[in-house]
């Protein structure tokens, strides 16, 4: 699979990678509902906060009524944050992704080269390469030639997609990664009430993260942990 140029390498085991994103985030979805929960579908802009308790969330599709909740909306979350009371240094962090349907290979496992700085994972729409990511506003127009430089990488370190440059189906794809400045997550509640917890910025993360998050989410509101324990993650870190 690998061009011959490579002559080292190294095998990590305690790795693992999802083939479906989407699939595996509907599934949590459906777990969710069966759980109880309720998907609203509907933009968020605001919160109704009165002495400093939660009294509903603000939605484009009208108020609803809660007395807690949790701000984690990926890039979106630093208005959010700032209707709860805290101005977040959070930037989007692009990350640009090309997926050929049919490489006419299929990879074990996940592959980064090193030249490339880039990830080849496998998933069950093809072969995913990863690797590419500029700083930049949220509503920048999309720099194609970064997906560029991952095809060139590609077609360098695979043999068979060399072959297939011109004739293969390559789907294109770019995503906001919610980064902050020190690479360190949002994590504890907002200045505005202690009703609303933060709970994004994990930039590269997120999957793997997202659990542990979730974890620490429910420990707040369940009193088994308090504000000084999210003190590294604090949005007031940011002052």
């Amino acid at each position: 699979m690998l061009d011959s140029a490579y002559g080292f390498g190294i095998m990590v085991d305690a790795v693992a990678h999802c083939r479906d994103p989407g699939t595996y985030a509907g599934a949590r979805v459906r777990h969710g509902r069966t759980g109880g929960a309720k998907l609203a579908r509907a933009r968020a802009y605001c919160f109704e906060i009165v002495e400093r308790r939660l009294r509903a969330v603000l939605t484009d599709g009208g108020s609803l009524a809660c007395d807690r909740a949790v701000i984690a909306a990926g890039i979106g979350s630093r208005a959010l944050a700032r209707a709860a009371g805290d101005r977040i240094f959070l930037e989007s962090e692009r990350g640009y992704h090309l997926v050929f349907s049919a490489p006419g290979f299929e990879l074990p496992l996940q592959v980064m080269p090193a030249d490339g700085k880039m990830a080849n994972t496998p998933t069950n729409h093809g072969l995913r390469l990863a690797g590419q990511v500029e700083l930049t506003t949220r509503d920048a127009a999309p720099d194609w030639r970064r997906a560029a430089i991952l095809l060139a990488h590609a077609r360098r370190a695979y043999p068979q997609l060399r072959e297939k440059a011109e004739t293969a189906e390559v789907k294109r794809w770019i995503g906001d990664l919610p980064s902050t400045a020190n690479g360190l997550p949002v994590l504890g509640p907002a200045s505005g009430s202690t009703d609303v917890i933060h709970a994004f910025g994990h930039g590269h993360v997120g999957l793997s993260c997202g659990p542990i998050s979730g974890r620490m989410v429910a420990d707040f509101f369940g009193g088994k942990s308090g504000a000084a324990d999210y003190a590294a993650y604090a949005a007031q870190r940011f002052g």
